[in-house]
């Protein structure tokens, strides 16, 4: 199975997020940019499987003109795959800036290859144990986080709301602190190492100990 997950983020240069952009650049047709189909026939053979997180430059008219690999699979050809079809299929919407005008900005995205037991996962998932549950609660939160050269969270953007603003915060409060992934290594020396992670999280209602 091969898995896709993105996170919108916008940048004047791959890992560092641009303030002036209020809105980022937006993926049109995430089903059709990667699938199963694609995996490489060598890397198939070889058992070849990992993680790629690229950087896709867009620009103000919404083309894909440029793509790094900010997070490296450790197999060449599972990384310039991933940015082939990438720079080739993908659509987007252009950022906006505070004025509504398109501006250029980065894409973020991380892909898993892999087969069975060698596929790789992008999901952090997390169980939170509260004192009191927010009365607007209504599900998991959906957040993707950035993690820098050193393995630690460095952005972390909610992309499914739990309904309540406080706990989003809590959510990505807690992931930067307590979070962490080997340090990832990018492709190329002027390219910042970034990884890509999709977190969930549920919040639960922490049990009041017994006393028997």
């Amino acid at each position: 199975m091969l898995a896709v997950l993105f996170l919108v983020a916008a940048a004047d240069t791959p890992g560092i997020v641009q303030t002036d952009i209020i809105q980022p650049p937006k993926l049109r047709n995430a089903a059709k940019v990667l699938s199963y189909e694609d995996y490489p026939d060598a890397a198939l053979r070889e058992g070849a499987a990992g993680v790629v997180s690229v950087a896709l430059r867009v620009s103000s008219e919404g083309n894909a003109t440029s793509c790094a690999i900010t997070e490296t699979s450790g197999y060449e050809v599972l990384d310039k795959t991933t940015c082939q079809l990438m720079l080739r299929r993908a659509r987007f919407d252009p950022a906006r800036d505070a004025h509504g005008a398109p501006v250029s900005g980065d894409f973020h995205a991380a892909t898993s290859w892999g087969v069975g037991a060698t596929f790789p996962t992008t999901n952090v998932k997390l169980d939170l144990n509260v004192n009191q549950l927010p009365a607007s609660y209504r599900g998991p939160v959906k957040a993707t986080v950035l993690f820098g050269e050193t393995g630690r969270v460095i952005a972390c953007d909610v992309s499914d709301s739990s309904g309540d603003a406080s706990a989003d915060q809590a959510v990505c409060a807690y992931a930067t602190r307590q979070l962490a992934l080997a340090a990832p290594r990018a492709v190329g020396d002027l390219v910042p190492a970034v990884a890509v992670r999709y977190v969930i999280a549920s919040l639960h209602l922490q049990q009041p100990p017994r006393h028997d």
